[in-house]
């Protein structure tokens, strides 16, 4: 049920939006990927106000590459592109005011592409994942963090490159290579964190990744 909010308060519209991505994600732990994109879709109304808060734009970049990711897990590409394409155009909008050169800026565009390794792979695209990879691990290590949150972004965005990277690894049999960056994962994850349940969860998978990737090069003991 969509409540009354005052039309000129974004920050309350950026408080609905960020509520609906909460309920989301608990739909599509609990398994039902298509309740978790109903339930992204109620933010389509917020489209028109994207364009006059960065807030509202960086919150339905971030919805449109979540309902990317689960409509290409569901076997739905043709979705999951259309909807990869409306994240970038949202994604221009809430970054179009960061200063060049800033480490805003340079993160977002990073986190960016980050996003769409991750949606090539939920839409099975293991190699096109490995091309948009390329010297990108490079650039996220030249970021140079102002400030601990900051530093924290920054691990995390290589924990999510080399989780990527893992899993098309594993699809694309060379499983040394998932091994290692799984294991770097994992490394990444122990520098963050891990308070919330979501945190563990986040530890609890990078640790699972790691032992699928250890099993298929046979140290399946350690």
């Amino acid at each position: 049920v969509m409540i009354q909010v005052d039309p000129s308060n974004l920050i309350a519209w950026s408080n609905l939006a960020a509520s609906r991505l909460s309920a989301a994600g608990v739909l599509q732990s609990l398994g039902r990927p298509r309740a978790a994109i109903a339930r992204l879709r109620e933010l389509q109304l917020l489209d028109a106000k994207a364009e006059s808060s960065w807030m509202v734009a960086g919150i339905l970049q971030e919805n449109r590459a979540r309902m990317a990711r689960i409509a290409g897990e569901t076997g739905d590409v043709r979705l999951s592109e259309q909807l990869r394409r409306e994240s970038l155009k949202h994604f221009e909008a809430a970054t179009r005011d960061l200063a060049a050169g800033s480490f805003e800026l340079s993160y977002w565009r990073l986190e960016n592409l980050v996003g769409v390794i991750e949606i090539a792979l939920s839409q099975g695209d293991h190699r096109r994942a490995y091309g948009i990879a390329r010297d990108l691990r490079e650039r996220i290590e030249q970021l140079k963090p102002p400030d601990d949150y900051a530093k924290q972004q920054k691990i995390e965005l290589l924990r999510r490159f080399h989780a990527g990277l893992a899993r098309a690894d594993l699809r694309l049999g060379d499983f040394t290579a998932a091994e290692q960056n799984a294991r770097a994962a994992v490394g990444y994850r122990g520098l963050l964190p891990a308070v919330s349940l979501l945190d563990r969860r986040s530890v609890a998978a990078g640790l699972a990744l790691h032992a699928i990737a250890l099993a298929q090069i046979g140290r399946a003991a350690e």
